[in-house]
């Protein structure tokens, strides 16, 4: 689901316009150009009925928008709820909706190099499924 999810967002044209090819898990590299977005797992979503593992899942995702203005991570951010709210199918997972439970705006960062970096995180509860 990682690949296909981070194939998704870049594939989406409003996202991809801001940020480029820099989306990544967990950790952006230090000192990549700005905007940009990280994307972390932070509960596995695993479903079950009586019978085991349903095969439907709707892991919490952490997705953090980078910015050199306030502004830039807020415009990230709100692509990113363009982009990955919608139905789609990606890479043989097959996306339901997605659905943001949480948003909030992080403090800012000072660089080593004095520049400073705005982050607005969400978390997102995102279904999908293998196709049968």
């Amino acid at each position: 689901m990682e690949e296909a999810l981070r194939d998704r967002l870049l594939a989406n044209p409003g996202l991809s316009a801001l940020v480029g090819d820099r989306i990544w898990w967990v950790e952006r590299p230090q000192s990549s150009a700005l905007p940009a977005l990280t994307l972390q797992l932070i509960s596995p979503g695993r479903t079950y009925t009586h019978d085991g593992p349903a095969g439907f899942y709707g892991p919490r995702v952490q997705c953090d928008s980078w910015g050199g203005s306030y502004g830039s991570a807020r415009l990230v951010s709100r692509a990113l709820l363009a982009a990955i709210e919608p139905a789609t199918t990606v890479g043989g997972v097959e996306f339901k909706a997605a659905f943001l439970d949480s948003e909030r705006d992080m403090p800012v960062s000072e660089m080593p190099d004095r520049t400073t970096i705005f982050r607005v995180s969400q978390d997102f509860f995102v279904w999908w499924k293998l196709p049968a």
